[in-house]
């Protein structure tokens, strides 16, 4: 209970004001430039940080077998809105976690997610960028669903015919209810969709943050400088401790 009243005392009451507050402070984090950005590595774990519970959660195995990877809100994933990064990984099978901040009235928000691509911890961070030639798709990717994902270049294309397919067969369905929602119960914010049992293909799934937004992702390197991880940022935190602080 003393936990509880030590987070409540120093966040944010939870309203309209201050929840536009939240939506200021996250624009003024994700517009400063890319050096800005909080040390992610010190979110990947378990523990208190910044008077904030956190826990990093385990939500599935990610193939990847064209090495081309895929981060998009699961309902803009075709190709004219959603490019791949342009640093590509060996083909395989990746770890996919998030961090879960409890932030008591605001509920629990997944800050961070990432695919884990050594076990080695990141000691740098790079912008991903992706093969869009220009514009924000090459730095960044918006999310209209208040979700995000994960996937190989050849899932993404599965899965986007996939919900193209839905909605030529059920015009007045909604993929989400009738088909993700058995996936994402209320005490969950991932999922693992598997879209074809024979491939192996999948989605990994997870909730972003306080919502919709624009939202980039960073190559984390290793003391080598080889790849560690690719981490999506969903601009929970900023350089002060968490957006919803009081």
């Amino acid at each position: 209970m003393a936990l509880f009243r030590r987070r409540q005392t120093r966040l944010l009451q939870f309203n309209n004001d201050t929840f536009r507050v939240v939506l200021e402070r996250r624009a003024a984090y994700a517009t400063a430039s890319d050096k800005e950005h909080v040390e992610f590595s010190r979110y990947m774990k378990t523990g208190v940080v910044d008077a904030v519970d956190l826990s990093r959660e385990f939500i599935g195995e990610l193939a990847v077998p064209t090495g081309e990877i895929v981060a998009a809100d699961p309902f803009y994933i075709p190709k004219e809105f959603t490019h791949p990064f342009a640093q590509r990984i060996p083909s395989g099978s990746y770890p996919v976690f998030v961090s879960l901040a409890d932030l008591g009235v605001w509920g629990e928000r997944v800050a961070y997610a990432w695919l884990q691509i050594r076990l080695n911890r990141p000691i740098r961070w790079e912008l991903a960028t992706t093969t869009a030639t220009e514009g924000a798709l090459a730095e960044l990717y918006g999310i209209d669903a208040g979700l995000g994902c994960f996937a190989d270049t050849a899932a993404a294309g599965v899965f986007s015919a996939q919900v193209k397919r839905f909605y030529s067969e059920h015009p007045e369905g909604n993929f989400y209810d009738d088909v993700l929602s058995p996936y994402l119960p209320a005490d969950r914010s991932w999922c693992d969709y598997g879209l074809d049992p024979e491939s192996g293909l999948n989605v990994v799934i997870f909730s972003s943050g306080f919502g919709d937004g624009i939202y980039s992702s960073y190559w984390g390197l290793d003391a080598k400088a080889r790849l560690a991880c690719l981490l999506t940022d969903f601009q929970v935190f900023d350089l002060q401790g968490t957006i919803a602080r009081g």
